[in-house]
């Protein structure tokens, strides 16, 4: 079975615009939605093999902390903006903040309120 993810960028001044949209599809995909309490590190069982992505993107309502595989001894630790998507696909601009295998986050809540955090991913185990 096929999984497909649609990235849709848009930008507009005025009555200009500039969008594309850009479609990503893969053997596997990975969907993570979960909510975060106040002073939380919430351990999420997370399986990206990082040569297999070809889409990610990572958005939150409120800013967290994401470190992959150890909370205290991350292989990557990730400063999520509140309601600023992350994006990356393959053949980016630049390169992916997740630079290793993952096989679980934590994510870190050190704000006020709850925050919700969202994970997409496809994944092609055949390129």
């Amino acid at each position: 079975m096929a999984f497909n993810m649609d990235i849709t960028q848009q930008g507009k001044i005025g009555t200009s615009e500039i969008s594309a949209v850009n479609s990503y599809s893969g053997s596997m995909e990975v969907q993570i939605n979960e909510d975060i309490a106040v002073g939380n590190d919430r351990a999420v069982s997370c399986s990206l093999d990082i040569s297999q992505v070809q889409a990610l993107m990572i958005l939150a309502d409120g800013a967290l902390t994401l470190e992959t595989n150890s909370s205290s001894a991350p292989t990557n630790t990730i400063a999520i903006q509140a309601g600023k998507p992350y994006l990356w696909r393959l053949a980016d601009y630049v390169a992916c903040l997740i630079t290793s295998d993952v096989t679980s986050i934590f994510l870190s809540n050190a704000g006020s309120v709850s925050v919700n955090f969202k994970l997409a991913a496809i994944l092609d185990a055949t390129p």
